[in-house]
């Protein structure tokens, strides 16, 4: 039957060719080897630039386990399209630790150097390990968009950056399209740089851009922020509306979550922990707001930093805090300059009976004074579990007992086409 659906697909729209599989191997592959070849893993290309090479647009490149010492730049990866992007992607899912581990590791090259830069559309980097040790400026740069996505993935390491207060990031979304995605990887260690007197120094993600997700990311051993969001008008990039929920934040020099300007960004089921203490300055909320409008963090857990949450101090206008645990830090709640901001229905410096906090689980315990004592927020639906919200719900980033969430909708098996000009 799918047979007679692609036949049918090709006839009507004859614009349409099936999308293609390649492959890089360090074991048994060679550059020699054409493109026709490399779509078998048995005669694959050897390195990754020659893989990337045989790709056009919606086209896939697997690459095999072993360490790569190149570097994807010069923003050669080919855009795809809606619905059909182009594909570089391991064999496994290093963030899970499953499968096989594919490392790009760029070798020193001196300056700014990135392992890894795109500055198409429509592009999905999926279940590699980019390694920054021997760099000095980003190791996975998203430019361009929209539709970029970055998921099961290990992006660690930040080689010393120079101490001339330019800061640095893991990784770095500079994108003027929107609806990128970050979305279930490991980012850590991303912090050899913390002698910056400027305080600068390296984020494990830096983000500016529209309507971006960034979801479900463990993220730890920041030399700076684990994630800022920053808006840069003098560049004609704005930052509103982009969405960070259900990502495990930890041992961050500065900040959990800073909102550093843009509207209507949204924060919700994060956990942050033990952050804030490591850099100069003071205020260094785990949640922070510091500018822009209609902020808002909703059912987080914030436990064990400098600050829990901040508003300030540029006076951002209508933050609303609301359905968070904030515990055990030094100062709980601290806003200085800003303007209407909203705190309400959150647990601050009451006991909230973690199971247990010392392990890093941060579920709460059936007696919890945060057992339904939030307030239904529309876009808050489940927990960082994923499991359904309760109305009213508990505080913080889990439900008690939730329902498991409903399993999705299998998809019909991959047509696998792509449009061709």
């Amino acid at each position: 039957m799918h047979r007679w659906l692609l036949i049918l697909a090709l006839t009507v729209c004859p614009g349409l060719v099936q999308a293609t599989t390649f492959h890089v191997a360090q074991s048994g592959g060679s550059d020699g080897n054409s493109c026709s070849a490399a779509q078998n893993a048995n005669t694959a290309k050897l390195t990754i630039g020659a893989g990337i090479g045989c790709l056009s647009g919606g086209d896939t490149l697997i690459i095999h386990a072993g360490t790569y010492p190149e570097q994807i730049h010069d923003h050669t990866i080919p855009s795809g399209s809606s619905g059909a992007p182009t594909i570089v992607k391991g064999n496994g899912n290093p963030a899970q630790g499953t499968g096989e581990r594919a490392i790009i590791r760029t070798p020193p090259l001196g300056g700014y150097q990135s392992v890894m830069a795109t500055s198409g559309h429509d592009i999905m980097i999926d279940g590699l390990v980019l390694d920054g040790i021997n760099n000095k400026n980003v190791v996975l740069e998203f430019a361009g968009g929209p539709n970029l996505t970055l998921q099961n993935s290990e992006i660690m390491n930040m080689g010393p950056i120079p101490n001339d207060g330019n800061g640095a990031a893991c990784v770095d979304l500079v994108v003027e399209g929107g609806n990128n995605r970050v979305i279930h990887n490991k980012i850590h260690d991303c912090q050899n740089s913390g002698d910056d007197p400027n305080g600068l120094s390296t984020h494990c993600i830096y983000t500016h851009g529209n309507n971006n997700t960034v979801d479900g990311n463990e993220i730890f051993n920041c030399g700076n922020h684990g994630i800022q969001q920053f808006n840069n008008p003098g560049s004609g990039i704005t930052s509103n509306g982009n969405t960070f929920k259900n990502n495990r934040i930890y041992n961050c020099a500065a900040r959990g979550i800073l909102l550093s300007s843009g509207d209507n960004n949204i924060a919700y089921n994060n956990i942050i922990y033990n952050s804030g203490f490591n850099k100069p300055g003071g205020g260094r909320g785990a949640l922070a707001c510091t500018d822009g409008n209609n902020n808002q963090f909703y059912n987080n857990t914030v436990y064990g930093n400098l600050v829990g949450l901040r508003a300030g101090p540029q006076g951002p206008n209508g933050t609303v805090f609301r359905n968070n645990i904030v515990f055990n830090n030094n100062t709980d709640f601290q806003t200085d300059g800003s303007n209407g901001t909203v705190d309400d229905h959150n647990l601050l410096g009451v006991n909230p009976l973690f199971v247990n906090a010392g392990a890093g689980d941060f579920h709460v315990q059936s007696n919890s004074p945060a057992s339904n004592a939030g307030v239904a927020v529309s876009i808050v639906t489940t927990d960082f579990d994923g499991n359904t919200r309760g109305n009213p719900p508990e505080l913080g980033a889990f439900e008690i007992g939730g329902a498991p969430p409903q399993p999705p909708t299998p998809l019909p098996p991959p047509v696998n086409l792509r449009l061709v000009p």
